[in-house]
């Protein structure tokens, strides 16, 4: 193992290439059909699925060793791992596999991650790592031999490059310095310490192109969208209590439809007033509580929406609504980013019935945040996150690039015309007193229950004034 405070020395050293311009690396966009929704991430605990429909992500080439390897570009976790040639399981077969190294340590450390769908396991050691223009000695990675349900055959790509912060990370910080960090210390102005994408979609040429980039943003995204002279939005990124940043998550102030608020459930984080989102590259949907979910597809009108035969959100193909997402402060204040109409209804897999896959989904189990904003929504802006620096916090930087009007004009010549009448977002207090027990009503169905049998009764009762508690604290 290499001593920790060796690390820095080695990235001088080791470095091909020491400036503060940044650099940019290629990124490509790769389908994985049939997969479970979204890379699986420690965010997530229970299953999202997506049927009959495209997915895709987003890899990035890295060299690790000599060696050339495609890797997924993932904002929702923290660590770098590629599968070993060792790895005998099918979720390895022909794939780029990494083999020892004369620059190789190894270590006795294990490396464990269980995702939402399926799990990697190995060996921590350290490696050369290239990245355009630098190399980083003696990198922390981890080797991964066994990999069970992550369909990475099916896609393509051979590991993880894990873009969030050193607390979430699986591989400890004593065992070495993560990617970021070791790479970010090359650059001498704290100004330059982030990172930048646009995830590309296929039905628009202008937004087809993918980029990645580090201490710099891509000039050609910002011809392309007319963005030269705009400013990204700066939003602070949500620390722990303890003052430490997990994730790249930020205030969800509300979500709009067809311009109209949505009024969503307070954050089940500790402290926190606004619910809390998480930006990540790893997952395709957009995942909120259950709750609220259900009031947005509510909201579309009932003849427009149901749910399928897993669970999930479906929607009319030609319904065409505006959405919207306010992201903001944590006093309240934000800016809205639109994302377009067809990645709120998914076309992909040729729906022969009518109805295509709602981007927005339902999930309960998200940690450490309330709602994951994936692919669906971040190909819609352009993103540069600020790593924290002495000198200033982190933040996600936004740029709108999805423009409401013409991305809807094309929704309705693609799908054609909506004939549903107008939204009506659902109000949570109209449904609490759409669920609410009277006091007339628990009275009456109380004598009823009563004078219909005892024991019986009595359990009823019990249960009815237990709903009604519960009615009342939601």
């Amino acid at each position: 193992m290499i001593p920790l405070l060796s690390l820095a020395v080695f990235l001088v050293l080791c470095s091909s290439i020491r400036c503060e311009e940044g650099f940019k690396l290629p990124l490509r966009r790769v389908s994985r059909p049939g997969r479970q929704s979204g890379v699986p991430g420690s965010l997530l605990s229970s299953e999202v699925s997506i049927r009959d429909s495209q997915e895709y992500a987003y890899v990035a080439e890295i060299n690790i060793g000599g060696q050339e390897f495609p890797v997924l570009l993932d904002t929702g976790s923290s660590d770098l791992w590629v599968i070993s040639a060792d790895c005998t399981e099918p979720d390895c077969l022909g794939l780029s596999m990494y083999k020892p190294t004369p620059t190789l340590s190894i270590t006795d450390t294990p490396f464990a991650l269980d995702y939402l769908m399926g799990s990697v396991s190995g060996t921590v050691g350290y490696d050369t790592v290239t990245l355009g223009n630098y190399q980083i000695c003696s990198q922390v990675f981890a080797i991964a031999e066994d990999a069970a349900d992550l369909s990475l055959s099916a896609t393509g790509y051979s590991g993880i490059m894990g873009l969030s912060f050193p607390a979430a990370a699986a591989i400890a910080t004593t065992s070495g310095i993560g990617l970021l960090e070791n790479l970010f210390s090359a650059f001498q102005n704290d100004s330059n310490r982030y990172f930048a994408y646009k995830l590309g979609r296929d039905d628009d040429p202008a937004q087809d192109v993918s980029s990645f980039t580090i201490g710099q943003v891509d000039t050609d995204v910002l011809s392309a969208f007319h963005a030269e002279d705009v400013e990204f939005d700066e939003i602070p990124v949500v620390s722990r209590p303890d003052g430490t940043y997990d994730y790249w998550k930020v205030p969800l102030v509300s979500i709009t439809i067809d311009s109209q608020p949505l009024q969503l459930s307070p954050s089940r984080i500790a402290g926190q007033s606004d619910p809390l989102a998480v930006l990540d590259t790893g997952t395709t949907l957009i995942l909120g509580p259950t709750r609220d979910v259900e009031d947005f597809w509510g909201s579309f009108g009932g003849e427009s929406t149901r749910k399928n035969a897993w669970g999930q959100w479906e929607v009319k193909c030609e319904r065409a609504v505006r959405v919207g997402f306010l992201l903001g402060s944590e006093e309240g204040k934000g800016s809205e980013y639109v994302v377009d109409p067809s990645d709120v209804s998914w076309s992909a897999g040729g729906k022969s019935d009518g109805w295509c896959l709602g981007g927005v989904q339902a999930n309960d189990g998200v940690n450490s945040a309330d709602w994951i904003l994936g692919d669906v929504f971040l190909r819609n802006v352009y993103v540069k996150h600020q790593v924290p620096t002495p000198s200033q916090p982190a933040t996600v930087g936004l740029l709108q690039i999805t423009d409401a009007d013409s991305a809807m004009s094309r929704f309705k010549e693609q799908r054609g015309q909506d004939t549903a009448p107008p939204v009506q977002v659902r109000s949570k207090m109209q449904r609490r007193r759409s669920l609410k027990l009277t006091p007339a009503v628990l009275f009456t169905t109380t004598w009823i229950i009563g004078f219909v049998g005892g024991g019986v009764g009595r359990a009823v009762i019990y249960r009815m004034k237990n709903s009604l508690r519960v009615n009342r604290k939601r």
